[in-house]
């Protein structure tokens, strides 16, 4: 008597192999998008920094105290334009907690002189 294999049988394995393919290219997905996501976040907190920097150097408020509240890490440079005063910002990022001093993100934001 012959014994017969079917398909089902010679398959044992290969969802797991499929898994094991298919596993490390999903997690590339999901660290690059929780690393541009992180990257985003960072350059939405560093426009809000420049546009506090830049309000209150139209306020009159001393140069050296407005960069000194931002610290070292941030590279600060307020600009008079006449009518408006520009603060433009920039500093070095890490992505996913890893510091980077190739990778580093910009903003700027303008204020009136004579308030809001």
């Amino acid at each position: 008597m012959a014994i017969r294999t079917t398909r089902l049988a010679t398959d044992v394995g290969s969802v797991t192999a499929e898994f094991a393919i298919a596993m490390p290219a999903v997690m590339s997905v999901v660290l690059i998008l929780l690393g541009s996501f992180s990257l985003q976040m960072q350059k939405f907190d560093l426009t809000e920094k420049a546009a506090i920097a830049a309000r209150a150097f139209a306020r009159g408020e001393s140069i050296d105290l407005i960069e000194g509240a931002f610290g070292k890490a941030i590279n600060l440079d307020l600009t008079d334009k006449g009518e408006l005063v520009c603060a433009a910002a920039q500093r070095q990022v890490g992505i996913l907690g890893f510091k980077n001093d190739l990778l580093a993100i910009n903003a700027s934001h303008c204020a009136r002189r004579t308030g809001l």
